[in-house]
């Protein structure tokens, strides 16, 4: 009985505090503000987002103007590859879901890592699919002799061959998200900006990656496959140095104020500059522009490598 009592009466209190109207214009208006202060954030980033709009569109021409090279003499320029100078789609991301939205873009990268993977690293594949096997006692079925772009993997195959990678592929972008403001989406064809980081430079860096020919990205998927060094450094110290350019050009019209940044530091850039000093920038910048790289050709493709329109020889120097 007197427990029964004891519940109705905290049941009459919690009745008397849900009821309170003080409690209820507390909570009315902790909504309101939480909605305020939603409604100026969200139109906060709408004006980012119109200002890095417009410095995007400013810059265009000066990639155009600054990454074309010269047919013959007197004659007409062209760019080095045909997304230079192109509209891109911008979006604003806010500091506190930046981490989450490069995480996003980590995983859309990481469902890709098959389809990848089997087309310019098939041999690589089959090896770790031979060892999955192996590991259970058995052999490798008759359907895996050939491994290629057609090949349809098990769930379970699928997961022996890449579940790391993907895992790694996402916990990089979880933890370089704080050193990064930007980043460019070859899956949404969208660059993503840091709310409190937009700059020219970042603006700059990003339109160069989303400029860069897909044969690029596949040039340095491959040879980070194939276990050589640097493959970032170069990949972002390129992206750094053309942006460079852009970013020069562009300053000098400026009347005043202080060069951005185009992101990445000089040993990225040196990496970036001995490739160019190797080839040739006409060779270089065509490979990262336009895409031409010739590497599907040879077994060990890192020592036969093929570099812009004349196809020039390199061999892959950090090992």
């Amino acid at each position: 009985m007197r427990e029964r009592l004891h519940m109705e009466r905290e049941f009459q209190i919690l009745l008397r505090e849900f009821d309170n109207p003080q409690d209820a214009k507390k909570a009315a208006a902790a909504k309101a503000a939480a909605a305020k202060a939603a409604a100026q954030a969200k139109a906060a980033r709408a004006k980012e987002l119109a200002a890095a709009q417009k410095l995007a569109k400013e810059l265009q021409p000066f990639f155009k103007q600054v990454l074309s090279r010269q047919i013959k003499t007197g004659g007409a320029k062209i760019t080095y590859g045909p997304a230079i100078g192109g509209k891109v789609t911008l979006a604003v991301v806010a500091d506190g879901d930046f981490e989450k939205a490069s995480e996003a873009e980590a995983k859309r990268l990481a469902a890709q890592l098959q389809k990848k993977a089997l087309k310019f690293t098939p041999d690589v594949v089959q090896r770790k699919l031979i060892a999955f096997y192996k590991a259970q006692g058995e052999s490798l079925p008759s359907r895996l002799s050939v491994v290629d772009e057609k090949t349809r993997l098990t769930p379970d195959e699928d997961a022996a061959v890449f579940s790391i990678a993907r895992m790694l592929t996402i916990a990089l972008a979880k933890k370089e998200a704080a050193d990064v403001d930007g980043f460019y989406s070859p899956s949404t064809k969208t660059i993503s900006l840091r709310e409190s980081s937009i700059t020219a430079g970042v603006i700059a860096h990003e339109m160069t990656h989303a400029y860069a020919h897909p044969n690029w990205s596949d040039f340095i998927y491959l040879m980070q496959v194939r276990g050589m060094k640097e493959t970032d450094k170069l990949n972002e110290g390129m992206t750094s140095r053309l942006s460079g350019l852009v970013i020069d050009a562009w300053f000098a019209k400026q009347s005043g104020g202080t060069m951005p940044s185009t992101g990445y530091g000089p040993d990225y850039i040196a990496i970036a500059d001995d490739f160019i000093k190797d080839i040739g920038q006409e060779a270089a910048f065509t490979a990262f522009f336009g895409g031409f790289v010739d590497f599907t050709d040879n077994d060990k493709p890192e020592d036969f490598l093929l570099i812009g329109r004349a196809k020039k020889k390199w061999k892959w120097k950090w090992r």
